[in-house]
C-alpha cells in the first residue's frame, strides 16, 4: 500500500521517480529470479526509500 501511495504522489521528483523505477526493476527482477514474494521487497524496497 505505501509503495502504491508514494507512485501515485504526482510531486516526486527525477530522482525519486529514477529510485521507484530502479525498485520496481528489483522487485520484478527477484520475484523471477530469486524466489522473493512481491511482497517481502516491497517491504524492503519502503523500508529503503523512507529511510
Amino acid at each position: 500500500k505505501t509503495m502504491e501511495k508514494i507512485k501515485n504522489r504526482k510531486e516526486l521528483s527525477a530522482e525519486e521517480t529514477s529510485e521507484l523505477c530502479f525498485y520496481d526493476f528489483l522487485v520484478n527482477h527477484m520475484v523471477k529470479n530469486g524466489g522473493w514474494t512481491e511482497d517481502d521487497l516491497r517491504d524492503e524496497a519502503v523500508s529503503a526509500f523512507v529511510a
